[in-house]
């Protein structure tokens, strides 16, 4: 018996009923986790505020196992094989290090790396739900904006002298680039969801510029350089894509009044500025010796690297540093390659190509090209800082995960009788995959 060709069902109709089976505790502890990224408070607790919001968020999940966990994607399997590796290469190589073994540094680490990369796992289950994306991005635009306002009404206010010339601000004692990260990635969001995919009256997107200007300039006061490039790299994404020539057009002009607000606060900027003018001296604060350093540093050990943690003893004790005894890689690759070597960065960049692939085919679902942006941005930060077991890359990675299997092309059924759709995560993947 031949039927009429019936579309297959690709989680749309789903959506709305699917939010309603996530217990409002497992939403609500999403939602203040995500808020409170851009809200850290440095050295005043054991653990960042987020981490102990992600760890209530992560015990109300086994409340609803089924919906949290229910399916592992491939890049989860990935990352877990680059955890092995570590782990391999701690127990090889911490021994031999001159300096001990950091058996309590690397026990913490290991721990916030298993919370977020179990935080990511999650995200890609539940942020296939629109509902849940929704709100969870505009819970990160939200704590942004708080961030950005607490200097400016003298709240938590954190001020550094530049040689250069001006103070770099933050608030609650962040660190400055990280802060300009966060922040220029929930710019990034809040660009995408209100004006690359509009949505409500357009009222509402037009006073939503000055939400964008007020995070605009709590990003600029920070003086960090690579938050410029970071959210350069999120409006790029924007600006060259579009399905159509009126969708171009629009994002064109979206990404031309976006870059002109950021150059206009740049301009007036006496931080920004001069540490802008520093760039062509090839001044990147210290990173062009630490750089050099770790990679000579994996020439000597290319399988299984130094050890984690043990990788930034060794990065200390080479660049000669009489102030700090362990030095950060500020680079997530070099990370990765010093504290596991190529048995650990490999999985781990395949893990990565998975999600920026899955990104990639969210393209074609309802949430465009969104996620790919914050993807990418936050990757670029990575590249200048080295963020691998904090929130904020595992919300995006999970964030582009779930996208992409929610943009999987509807199939037309051909013969047999029509069937009425099956709400199943199944039934949506796409070609961001799962093991099981």
């Amino acid at each position: 018996m031949t039927g009429a060709a019936v579309p297959a069902y690709t989680g749309q109709v789903a959506s709305a009923a699917g939010d309603a089976r996530v217990l409002p505790l497992v939403r609500w502890t999403l939602y203040v986790t995500v808020f409170l990224i851009p809200l850290e408070y440095p050295d005043r607790f054991p653990f960042e505020v987020s981490t102990i919001a992600g760890s209530c968020f992560l015990l109300a999940t086994l409340l609803q196992p089924g919906t949290c966990y229910r399916l592992v994607p491939w890049a989860i399997g990935a990352f877990a094989v680059y955890f092995g590796a570590e782990q391999v290469a701690f127990i090889t190589q911490g021994p031999r290090y001159p300096g001990g073994l950091f058996l309590g540094e690397v026990a913490k680490s290991s721990l916030l790396f298993l919370l977020w990369a179990l935080f990511g796992w999650v995200c890609f289950n539940l942020l296939r739900q629109e509902g849940m994306y929704l709100g969870a991005l505009r819970s990160l635009v939200l704590g942004c904006l708080l961030r950005a306002a607490l200097p400016l009404l003298g709240i938590g206010r954190t001020a550094h002298v530049q040689g250069t010339g001006g103070e770099r601000v933050t608030a609650l004692g962040q660190n400055a680039n990280q802060s300009a990260h966060v922040l220029a990635v929930g710019l990034l969001a809040l660009i995408g969801l209100a004006y690359v995919q509009p949505r409500g009256a357009p009222r509402k997107r037009v006073l939503g510029w000055g939400a964008v200007a007020l995070i605009a300039v709590g990003l600029v006061e920070t003086g960090s350089r690579g938050g410029l490039v970071v959210f350069s790299v999120g409006m790029l994404v924007y600006l060259s894509t579009g399905r159509t020539l009126r969708t171009r057009i629009r994002n064109v002009g979206i990404g031309v009044v976006g870059f002109a607000l950021l150059l206009f606060l740049v301009l007036h900027s006496d931080v920004m500025l001069g540490r802008l003018a520093k760039v062509p001296e090839g001044s990147f604060s210290q990173r062009e010796h630490i750089f050099p350093t770790l990679l000579g540093m994996l020439r000597e050990k290319p399988l299984l690297g130094w050890g984690p943690i043990t990788n930034k003893y060794e990065l200390a004790s080479r660049l000669g540093d009489a102030i700090h005894d362990r030095r950060d890689a500020h680079n997530i690759l070099l990370e990765v390659l010093t504290a596991s070597g190529l048995l650990g960065a490999i999985p781990f960049c395949l893990g990565l190509l998975l999600c920026v692939r899955s990104a990639w085919a969210a393209r074609a679902g309802p949430r465009g090209v969104v996620p790919l942006a914050l993807l990418l941005a936050v990757l670029a930060g990575n590249m200048s800082e080295n963020r691998i077991a904090g929130p904020l890359l595992w919300l995006t990675l999970g964030c582009a995960l779930a996208s992409g299997a929610m943009a999987r092309p509807p199939v037309a059924r051909t013969t047999g009788p029509p069937e009425p759709p099956v709400a199943t995560p199944q039934s949506h993947l796409g070609t961001a995959g799962a093991l099981v």
